[in-house]
């Protein structure tokens, strides 16, 4: 009652909270654009970040709101260029106040904790994968798969790190295609890394994503990963070099577990290219990237 009663009355949450003026207000997500945006400190620069893919989204009225209060910021950071392009590509709006920085990867806190206990799985080679259980994450798909790789022959186990509303659907399919002993859903996990470094493989087999951040976690603990080719996932990995990209088909997916179930050379290629993951998501290099965007907008209101 309290948050719907500032957000209709902004004024009044900040004379009691926020009695200071600022320079730069930010709003970090679409969640907090309306509220930015209503600031009364008139004098604030604002700066929005946005990080989805909306071609995903069917709710075209929420999609044409968040596009619209986009344009009343004084600039706005996109996750990823294709964040901001497929915007241009599907509505014809561009963002000339904008520009593109990539969210902080912290490869060294995942190193750290890929050690703290240990995590023995049964079958393998195994595949890992991290991501909310929903329909866009493409697990049914991938445990279909699975089970073709199974019956020809190829020996492997897949383990799902992440908990959601299709953990019900995902058992039940699991049990009619007999493969709940190697497609393994270890639901939400507060220390995720330990099961990716114990497994030989990552792969994100999803329909739709914007900038995830396992992409860069994974390749930091040098796992060799197959990802479709959605969203910014392909500003983040270079085909056969660092990891292995396909389209969202059952098809190119399933060759491409089989090539690296099969391709020990081109495992070696990948998980050598994945070493300079830390240069290749420099923190620093972001951390300045935002603070030149802070300091511009300062530099106007002088």
């Amino acid at each position: 009652l309290k948050l719907a009663f500032y957000d209709k009355f902004p004024a009044v949450l900040y004379k009691l909270k926020v009695k200071d003026e600022f320079d730069i207000e930010v709003a970090p997500g679409y969640a907090e654009f309306e509220w930015v945006l209503n600031s009364p400190n008139k004098k604030s620069r604002k700066i929005g970040w946005f990080h989805t893919d909306v071609s995903y989204d069917k709710d075209q009225n929420r999609v044409m709101k968040r596009i619209e209060l986009m344009k009343k910021f004084d600039w706005m950071i996109f996750g990823s260029a294709q964040t901001r392009q497929v915007i241009d590509d599907l509505y014809g709006v561009k963002y000339p106040k904008s520009s593109v920085i990539y969210n902080v990867i912290n490869i060294e806190e995942a190193v750290e904790k890929s050690g703290e206990f240990e995590v023995n799985y049964e079958v393998k080679p195994v595949f890992s994968s991290v991501g909310r259980l929903h329909y866009r994450k493409g697990y049914d798909a991938l445990m279909r798969i699975h089970k073709r790789l199974l019956d020809e022959g190829f020996v492997h186990s897949i383990a799902i790190i992440g908990g959601g509303n299709e953990m019900e659907n995902l058992q039940n399919q699991a049990r009619e295609l007999a493969v709940e002993n190697t497609f393994k859903l270890f639901d939400t996990q507060k220390n995720p890394y330990t099961y990716i470094s114990n497994s030989d493989f990552f792969i994100l087999p999803s329909r739709s994503e914007s900038y995830p951040l396992i992409i860069g976690e994974a390749m930091g603990l040098g796992l060799p990963i197959i990802s479709t080719n959605v969203g910014g996932i392909e500003e983040m990995i270079e085909h056969e070099g660092d990891g292995y990209l396909v389209n969202f088909d059952e098809e190119e997916i399933y060759q491409a577990m089989k090539r690296f179930l099969t391709d020990p050379e081109l495992v070696q290629k990948i998980r050598e290219g994945a070493k300079n993951a830390s240069v290749k998501f420099n923190a620093q290099k972001i951390y300045e990237e935002v603070s030149e965007v802070f300091e511009n907008q300062f530099k106007l209101i002088k």
